[in-house]
Parts: C-alpha cells; sequence; structure tokens
C-alpha cells in the first residue's frame, strides 16, 4: 500500500478565497465540491466583552436566535427552516458568537436571508425574553448537576480573576430566577429583590447587540459554494451596515507588536483538539466540544481589536463542599500560553501525551489507551472514575488543566501519581519514567489526526474557517500546520513543561507560577489544597503561593 504524506496532498486542498466588502464585513470561501453546503457568521461578541450588568446577555442572544423577527413571525421562521435547512444553530463562547447553518445547495440564498434576519432584525419581544429566561433557569439548574461541566466554568472564572476571559458564558442565577405558585404558574422572572440591577429585558439585549454586532466584526464563511454568488448574497443582506467610525486614539485598547512571518500563523484550531476529554464527559461538554477555534489576538493596527482590558491570569482557589456528593472532582490549572505563542504546538502535544482516562471505555482507535494518564493513573486502578488534562489557548491567555474525579479515600493517592505524571515531563530523558520516542510520535500523530477529522465535517470546516479569517484576516494550510506538529522535539517537551508547570524562578518560566485549584465534593475536600501542595511540592511542580 502506498501512503502519502500531507504535504504531498497540499495541490488537493480547497482554495481559500477572501472578500472585504466596502463596510468591512469579510467574505472567506473554501472551493469544494458538496452538494451540502455550510454558512457560518461569526462575530466577534462573547462573555468577555460583558459587564456585571451585562453579564449572560451573550448567552441570552444565543437562544434568542431564529425567533420572530421585524420580517417574520415565529411561525414563518419555522416554517421557512423546515424548507431551506437540515441543521440551523447559534453558539456562543468566551470570544465569538456563530450563527450557523448546514443545507441543500440550492438553498444558499434563503437561508443567508434567515441567517442576517436572526442577526440583524430580532424583534426580542418581552415574551420570547420571558421564554428563554424559563429554559436559562432549567438549564443551569441541570448545569449545576454536571459537576465537571460546572466546575469547567468556575476553573476559569478562578484563573482569570473573574475578569475578561474569566467572565463565566453563563447569566446569574438571580437573573434568570423564576417564581411560581403551587400549581406550577409562573409569577414572575429575573431579579425577585434589589430592583432591576442585573435585570435582562429587551432594551438592554438590543443595545448589548447593536454595540458589539458592527460590520467591522463580522465574517461571512462558506464551504461549497461559489465565492462570488456568496460575495454578492452577503452584500445584499449586510451591505446596509455602515462602515465602522475612525478609532478613537484615547480607546483603552491592549496592544501587542504584529507577530513577524514565523509566529503571526494562527493556532485557533487548537483548543479543542487538545481537549479530547469533553467527549467522554458529560453531554453538556461534549457540545462545547464543537467548537473548533477559538479568536487569537488582535494587533493594534487591526480593526478587531478590543476595547477592553488584557486578560491577565491570577489564579486562586475555589472549593464547594457537598455533603451528599460521593467523589470528589479536583480541577488544578497552570497558567497556560496564548493561541499566537510558538509554544501552543509543543503543549498540544503534551496535553495529546497525557491524554485522558475513564473507569469505561468502548476502545478503539484515537481512544488515547496508551496515552500517560490512562496507562500510568487510570489502568488497573481503583476508587477513581476519571482523570483527564487540558490545554485552552485564548487570545491574549492560555490555560492548561488537569482533572481527577474519585473517592476521598483515594484522593490523595491519585493526586501524587498525577504530580508524578507531570513532573516526568520536567526531564523527559530521566532513567525511571522517561518518555519514549514512539510515545512522542503517537502522540504528535494523535493531534494530526484529530485536527484532520475534525475538517471532515463541513460545520467544523466552516467555523475554523471563519475564525482565522476573522483573527489573521487569512487561513493558515494543513501543510504548515502539520509541519509545527512534526517539529516539536523532546528538548522543546521539557522546556515547555518547565514553562508551564516547573517550580522555582527560570527565565523561561517568565514569572508563571500561581496554581488555580477548584473543587467539588463530600466533607473533607477543602483539603485538597494541602494535598496538592505536598504533593507538586515533592516533584518539582510550582505551586505558587498556595
Amino acid at each position: 500500500m502506498t501512503h502519502r504524506k500531507i504535504s504531498s496532498l497540499r495541490k488537493c486542498l480547497p482554495e481559500t478565497r477572501i472578500t472585504t466588502l466596502p463596510n468591512k464585513i469579510i467574505v472567506a470561501t473554501n472551493d469544494v465540491a458538496s452538494h451540502i453546503q455550510s454558512l457560518g457568521v461569526m462575530v466577534a461578541a462573547g462573555s468577555r466583552y460583558e459587564t456585571n450588568e451585562s453579564r449572560g446577555f451573550s448567552y441570552m442572544l444565543a437562544k434568542l436566535a431564529y425567533k420572530s423577527t421585524s420580517n417574520r413571525s415565529v411561525t414563518d421562521y419555522a416554517l421557512d427552516m423546515e424548507r431551506h435547512v437540515s441543521n440551523l444553530a447559534c453558539h456562543m463562547g468566551r470570544e465569538t458568537t456563530l450563527y450557523q447553518a448546514h443545507f441543500p445547495a440550492t438553498s444558499l440564498s434563503p437561508v443567508l436571508a434567515l441567517v442576517s434576519d436572526t442577526m440583524l432584525h430580532p424583534l426580542l419581544t418581552p415574551a420570547e425574553v420571558e421564554e428563554s429566561i424559563l429554559a436559562a433557569n432549567y438549564e443551569l439548574q441541570l448545569y449545576d448537576e454536571k459537576t465537571d461541566a460546572f466546575l469547567m466554568e468556575v476553573l476559569q472564572d478562578v484563573a482569570f480573576g473573574g475578569e475578561a476571559l474569566g467572565r463565566p458564558n453563563l447569566p446569574k442565577p438571580e437573573t434568570v430566577a423564576v417564581e411560581m405558585n403551587e400549581e406550577g404558574e409562573v409569577l414572575s422572572t429575573g431579579p425577585v429583590e434589589g430592583g432591576d440591577e442585573g435585570e435582562i429585558t429587551s432594551e438592554k439585549l438590543r443595545a448589548f447587540r447593536e454595540k458589539w454586532y458592527r460590520p467591522e466584526r463580522i465574517v461571512v464563511a462558506g464551504t461549497g459554494m461559489d465565492h462570488d454568488t456568496l460575495v454578492r448574497l452577503t452584500e445584499q443582506q449586510f451591505g446596509h451596515l455602515g462602515a465602522p467610525p475612525p478609532r478613537d486614539p484615547n480607546a483603552p485598547i491592549w496592544t501587542r507588536p504584529p507577530p513577524s512571518a514565523s509566529s503571526s500563523s494562527s493556532s485557533s484550531w487548537i483548543p479543542n483538539l487538545v481537549a479530547p476529554f469533553l467527549s467522554s464527559s458529560s453531554q453538556a461538554q461534549s457540545q462545547q466540544a464543537k467548537t473548533f477555534a477559538t479568536l487569537s489576538s488582535p494587533v493594534s493596527e487591526d480593526p478587531f481589536a478590543i476595547g477592553l482590558p488584557r486578560t491577565k491570569y491570577t489564579g486562586g482557589i475555589k472549593i464547594d463542599e457537598r455533603a451528599e456528593m460521593e467523589n470528589s472532582h479536583v480541577f488544578i490549572g497552570f497558567e497556560g500560553v496564548d493561541a499566537n505563542d510558538e509554544d501552543v504546538y509543543a503543549l498540544a502535544v503534551i496535553q495529546m501525551l497525557l491524554g485522558d482516562g475513564a473507569s469505561f471505555s468502548s476502545g478503539g482507535p484515537g481512544k488515547g489507551l496508551l496515552s500517560r494518564f490512562y496507562t500510568g493513573v487510570m489502568s488497573g486502578s481503583y476508587g477513581i472514575d476519571n482523570v483527564n488534562s487540558l490545554n485552552l489557548p485564548y487570545s491574549d491567555a492560555g490555560l492548561f488543566a488537569v482533572s481527577l474525579t474519585c473517592t476521598p479515600e483515594v484522593l490523595n493517592k491519585y493526586l501524587n501519581r498525577l504530580a508524578y505524571e507531570l513532573s516526568s515531563l520536567l526531564d523527559p530523558y530521566n532513567l525511571a519514567y522517561p518518555v519514549r520516542p514512539i510515545e512522542l510520535s503517537r502522540a504528535k500523530n494523535r493531534l494530526k489526526a484529530a485536527m484532520l477529522y475534525a475538517r471532515e465535517d463541513p460545520r467544523v470546516e466552516g467555523e475554523d474557517l471563519a475564525a482565522q479569517v476573522l483573527t489573521n484576516g487569512k487561513r493558515m494550510g494543513l501543510g504548515e500546520m502539520v509541519g509545527k506538529i512534526d517539529k516539536v522535539t523532546m528538548d522543546d517537551l521539557a522546556r515547555v513543561a518547565h514553562r508551564v508547570m516547573g517550580a522555582g524562578d527560570s527565565k523561561a518560566r517568565e514569572g508563571k507560577g500561581e496554581l488555580t485549584i477548584v473543587a467539588r465534593g463530600p466533607v473533607g475536600v477543602e483539603k485538597v489544597v494541602g494535598m496538592v501542595k505536598r504533593a507538586w511540592s515533592a516533584k518539582g511542580l510550582s505551586v505558587g503561593s498556595i
């Protein structure tokens, strides 16, 4: 059998075409022959752009997508969606909101009209807002029961000090509170006391949408369609939006020097390719795993530069004691690297090398059954439900974490196991537990396979295209991505492991060192902080100021 290298497939890869409209909206397409097309309209708006008063507004706007508009009633919208679309959705994250459609090739024009209508002309009636608050209230109750998914939100909140990337994706429970009578009838929604502070209303949602849904913050991306056709239709649907005004030179933006030619390529595909543990957790986490890209760093010349303070990693501790729980759930985070840092590739390989493990797995290729966490922590053990690793590079900050779910009796034992696994990467050539060349090769192959497999889905392909173009105005080729992964060496693993996890004041670590510890479990779970400090210190891992 003849095997072709990735580099030999470059001529077969779809061509990316990009056009910027007069009002600064960007249109990008991949020329893929297909009977099914995918369309994504991405806007640089998400929870990081919210304030204490507008917390949860991005979440609510996503829930209110595809409701009534000034051009369609709810019934008309439902009928049009059934007629033209096989899949229609809206996903929000910390930095972007994506309106997405998957449809037959003959339906591009009506589908783009549906998407633009819900983005630009939603009615956001009080009845629809109240209905969405009821749904949000129910979802938050379910979310609290899914401990690992909930702690993922808490982890990022604590790691980034509750600001910028630390702002939660979810609204405050009190802002979506629902008061009912004994018969189950709704009496009121929203804050019960304290006036209208934090209240979610139609007027506030409209103001938030108008502030951030600006043409210079929008990319329209499509796969499987003619570029010129999408440009023409985008001009029809979005061309009336005014061009952005000149930027205020006194605006409080953070800037960085433009990236060099060697580092300007986007790493936007990495975040969830290197978080496969989501597939072994709750459905809510699996839903998050579909997010294929994250907005990378804007620079001072970039019209997408955000008018908000830069994210600062702070670290911290938050423990939630629940007497009724049987297992202890623990997440331990380090300051990672941002999406434009060249070390993001080596850290992604480290995450794949560590991998994950669960007490139940159906096995099969690509399940990570030979990863270090599975073979060194999970396999043959008792009292443990799962162990995972996580790498999340964002536009101006990053987070690397490990998580563990087990019974309280064996928590200290497995924290020491985790410390042993992590410390082995500080010196991959150590004699006791070295990283073998085949392990490094397997980790890189798993990362490349995950990337290539994800791009088989037109929806993921379209989302990645939109994110990279929104980020850098261009798309990074598969060959270049694969090349950067292939260049990762054992020495890179050691250097980046020291930078992210190692103790001491070495220059390579650039002042990193604070830990983020969040946990939920039965009585005694608060002891996890002392357990982590002892286990980490004994193995030369950073413990910060805990």
